[in-house]
């Protein structure tokens, strides 16, 4: 899989991918439950199955993910994941030469045969390759965090960046709610999705206390940031 940039370990960098003609690849909780159990499955040397990761006789059930067997090497550390109804974002470090590939590969083909399965579908569910791009400076990593965790607003509230947030509390409150991004992780609360993200790597870059100030901040300046992040948004 070609990419404009050389991946290499030990470096970070913002992942991004959506569906095929823009659509929509998560059409339920069942699909987004299934693709935060991939993060976790995935993100192993080891060769894995989608029946192994997933149920036969209960495509959308989590019941049956695999039991875990003695150690195994991460991958990659996740740092941030989100996932939008059309498209999903990750932060990923390499651990080992070839990692974030070989994680992208499993991920991508694994939840694209559960998705074909589950609704009798058949091709491509992604649009291309995922892209991929390297996050060079502290500075842009805590904006890349704040911008990818803000994405679910436009579910509650569209055009929020261009026309500012109308009310800051409903806003919270959801975001709150939302268990399908890493936030609730970076503010310190319990969550089911728990085993996903590096935690230790996250207070190298964000206090809980401090995180919270620079995420309420940072929606209330809407699009101020935008020159900074002009080279990693979707188009």
């Amino acid at each position: 899989m070609s990419r404009n940039i050389k991946i290499v370990p030990n470096e970070f960098y913002h992942i991004y991918n959506r569906g095929v003609e823009k659509r929509e690849i998560f059409m339920n909780e069942e699909d987004r439950e299934r693709f935060l159990i991939s993060l976790k499955e995935f993100n192993s040397e080891n060769k894995i199955l989608l029946k192994d990761v997933i149920n036969s006789n209960s495509c959308g059930s989590t019941a049956g993910v695999r039991k875990r067997k003695g150690e195994f090497n991460l991958i990659v550390d996740i740092m941030c994941f989100c996932l939008m109804p059309n498209h999903f974002h990750l932060i990923l470090r390499e651990l080992i030469p070839g990692g974030i590939s070989m994680f992208m590969r499993k991920l991508g083909n694994g939840y694209t045969g559960y998705f074909n399965l589950k609704y009798e579908r058949v091709g491509h569910l992604f649009q291309g390759a995922y892209k991929a791009k390297h996050i060079k400076t502290d500075e842009f990593f805590k904006h890349l965090i704040l911008y990818i965790h803000s994405n679910p607003i436009e579910l509650i509230e569209y055009k929020w960046k261009e026309n500012g947030i109308k009310n800051l509390n409903k806003v919270l409150k959801f975001l709150n709610f939302y268990k399908w991004s890493s936030n609730n992780e970076y503010c310190g609360k319990t969550v089911y999705n728990n085993g996903i993200i590096n935690k230790d790597l996250i207070i190298e870059f964000f206090e809980k206390n401090d995180y919270i100030i620079s995420f309420n901040e940072s929606l209330l300046k809407n699009n101020e940031n935008d020159d900074i992040l002009k080279d990693i948004l979707l188009d």
